[in-house]
């Protein structure tokens, strides 16, 4: 078996080496080609004078929601279980197959499950600690997400105490007060 591969692989190689050489590369044609080009790269680089403004400017008195932040914090918990349910079912009725998908739906459940609620209310200049340590402990192991939306569920409007919050428990010195 492996000489048979062996010498299929050899006779592959000499073949496409001796079509190889029929090939010629006419360089003087592919200069005139270049040459008569029209060089645009002065335009690629342009930038208007007046570019749009796609960001909405906010005032400085407005805050983030808690309860949007909680919801964020619910989603990023029980969206990658969906997408682990979807996988189960697709392996369920497609045999192997679905072993295939696995990769894809590990890559989904983890852009899925990043702390996104974080984001929004903001790490002040903690983003890439928060982000990491989250990743580290898989969210807390899983837990770390629904403690943060019951204290986002329960925080008052007007506390702004989860805001631009840089530790990574950010409830923890209002756990204290419970």
């Amino acid at each position: 078996m492996r000489l048979s591969l062996l010498i299929t692989a050899l006779c592959l190689f000499f073949l496409s080496d001796s079509l190889a050489a029929n090939y010629r590369l006419n360089t003087n044609h592919i200069n005139s080609i270049f040459d008569s080009a029209l060089d645009i790269t002065d335009r690629l680089f342009q930038i208007p004078a007046e570019l749009p403004n796609y960001y909405v400017e906010v005032e400085s008195d407005q805050k983030p929601s808690y309860l949007i932040a909680a919801a964020l914090a619910i989603g990023e918990v029980a969206l990658p279980s969906v997408v682990y349910a979807v996988w189960f079912m697709a392996t369920l009725f497609t045999g192997g197959i679905g072993i295939i998908l696995l990769p894809a739906a590990v890559i989904v459940s983890s852009v899925l499950s990043n702390p996104y609620h974080r984001y929004y209310l903001g790490t002040g200049n903690n983003n890439f600690r928060v982000s990491l340590l989250y990743c580290i402990t898989v969210n807390g192991f899983g837990l770390l997400n629904i403690a943060d939306a019951i204290f986002l569920f329960a925080a008052k409007s007007d506390d702004a105490t989860y805001i631009e919050n840089g530790d990574f428990i950010m409830w923890k010195d209002a756990a204290k007060s419970f």
